[in-house]
């Protein structure tokens, strides 16, 4: 019976052992199933990980092609920039050259038509002298007409060789 007690308490004491060990033996399998649950979530991180670097890699790429590219559109901008300031000055000096142009031509149309007035006064002026002139030949030719006249009827008292030293009105208007 002690045989048998001892016995039946080893038996439970091996049943109790095997059911601790088959509890730590599921234990184990859990811990392992969840091991291998965390390694296939830690692999499908790691891929997560790699295929979003590679697509921060390739998004740092093109943000650096788009940043060459503004670079590049910012050094056009600013070149149109200069062409539009240039070709602003270039207007700017074409309109204080044409207002220029417009001040010269004003000042010789000023300029003509004083010419104008002064060659019409000169004309008038000339128109004038030659009225005069014609006045006093006709005078002159009149005087000469009745002196002769006069000499005519008279008879000369001055000596012949006199009249050929004197100087006639007809030679000083002849001079003039």
């Amino acid at each position: 019976m002690i045989v048998s007690a001892v016995l039946a308490l080893a038996a439970a004491g091996l049943a109790g052992l095997c059911h601790q060990q088959r509890n730590e033996l599921l234990r184990q399998k859990e811990q392992e199933a969840d091991a291998e649950a965390l390694r296939q979530e830690v692999k499908r991180i790691r891929n997560d990980n790699a295929r979003r670097r590679r697509e921060i890699a390739a998004l740092h790429r093109a943000l650096e092609a788009e940043q060459e590219r503004s670079d590049d559109l910012e050094l056009a901008l600013e070149e149109q920039r200069e062409r539009t300031l240039q070709a602003e000055k270039g207007i700017e000096q074409a309109d204080a050259r044409r207002i220029e142009t417009e001040k010269e031509a004003s000042a010789g149309r000023m300029r003509a038509g004083l010419l104008e007035r002064q060659l019409k006064e000169a004309h008038e002026e000339q128109l004038a002298q030659e009225q005069l002139y014609q006045d006093i030949i006709r005078e002159r030719d009149e005087t000469i007409a009745k002196l002769q006249e006069g000499q005519q009827k008279r008879r000369p008292r001055r000596k012949p060789g006199v009249l050929d030293q004197q100087i006639t009105l007809n030679d000083i208007l002849k001079g003039a």
